[in-house]
């Protein structure tokens, strides 16, 4: 009866869901970013401790780079209004709900943030990168966001403050 149970459930969420999928209309295109599929030598690093909405800092959760594309340039400015330079806050951003294709995951990298805020993307090949960091709290956190273009062995400190 349990799994009978969890089954409906699982049912009835997937229902629900399904009526509030985003769906993109740039769809993803890995031949437009298969550069980002490569091995590389550039790193991204940092510590991020940003002021949330509610006036405290926060270190970041999670740190990641996605390739510039139609795709994510789309996701971006759905989310929170903007391909810019900045810091979001997570209270104003749109919560999306999307059908992913399966093969943006062989192009994103991610991390960790670590103690205070700390993070490290290694073996970034050459390009234009979306790097994107965020605290945990939707309430009062915050989403960074910064247009990076890597060239060659080259090794970026993102620090916020």
């Amino acid at each position: 009866m349990k799994h009978f149970v969890a089954a409906l459930c699982a049912v009835a969420l997937g229902a629900c869901i399904h009526d509030d999928l985003y769906k993109p209309q740039n769809e993803f295109n890995l031949k437009e970013v298969e550069w980002a599929t490569k091995r590389g030598t550039n790193s991204v690093t940092g510590k991020i401790d940003a002021q949330g909405s509610d006036g405290k800092t926060y270190p970041c959760m999670k740190a990641g780079l996605v390739p510039d594309s139609a795709y994510n340039r789309e996701i971006m400015i759905k989310s929170h209004g903007s391909t810019e330079d900045g810091i979001f806050l997570r209270k104003d951003s749109t919560f999306l709900i999307m059908s992913q294709d399966p093969q943006t995951r062989l192009t994103e990298r991610k991390a960790d943030c670590g103690w205070k805020g700390h993070f490290f993307l290694e073996n970034i090949p050459n390009g234009v990168w979306f790097f994107s960091a965020y605290s945990e709290s939707p309430r009062t956190g915050y989403f960074v966001q910064r247009r990076l273009e890597l060239r060659g062995n080259e090794k970026v400190v993102v620090n916020i403050p």
